[in-house]
């Protein structure tokens, strides 16, 4: 019984998942109409009505092309309208030859998925190094201020330094007190 209802969330996660990515293919087509139909409703016969009369090495050519821009398997052939088993038994099978264009498209979507890492560590270092640059003027104004009480601590100090009257240490020290705050 738990096994079945884990199955069932993992089911969810993995719809929940794709029609989120099947969102982000709205670039491709924009007047496109992506139907969606509730978990559970869409079968292969409905996915393939989707798809219309598009020959299966169509299907697979934009599959593979939308893979390669670095959509992910199971978003772009949703998008298709390709039942994702349907999908893996003609690359287990190289069905049109879908196998070898899975690989190319697959080597494509890593080169893509580095890029955008590339993008990301840029990004996120060029704004490193500007938090940097303003935490290191902010301590040099903090220092500069911080010199500059000192500075005038030992010219109240200083000032305060007077001869005293004779043996009377206990004045200058209360005098010396005063003058530093403590």
């Amino acid at each position: 019984m738990a096994g079945k209802k884990a199955t069932k969330e993992r089911q969810n996660e993995l719809t929940l998942l794709a029609t989120e990515q099947a969102h982000a293919l709205d670039f491709v087509d924009r007047n496109r109409e992506i139907e969606e139909l509730p978990p559970g409703l869409e079968t292969g016969e409905t996915k393939r009505r989707k798809r219309g009369a598009r020959t299966d090495r169509d299907c697979i050519d934009e599959a593979c092309g939308l893979i390669a821009q670095g959509i992910t398997t199971m978003a772009a052939v949703k998008y298709v309208g390709v039942p994702y088993a349907t999908w893996h038994k003609w690359i287990k099978f190289n069905h049109e030859l879908a196998k070898e264009k899975y690989e190319f498209a697959y080597l494509c979507h890593l080169e893509a998925m580095a890029d955008r890492t590339l993008q990301i560590y840029e990004a996120v270092k060029a704004q490193r190094e500007s938090e940097v640059a303003k935490y290191i003027t902010a301590h040099d104004v903090w220092c500069n201020k911080m010199d500059e009480l000192k500075k005038e601590r030992s010219r109240r100090v200083s000032r305060c330094i007077v001869v005293p009257p004779s043996g009377s240490y206990r004045w200058l020290r209360s005098v010396c007190q005063f003058a530093s705050g403590s």
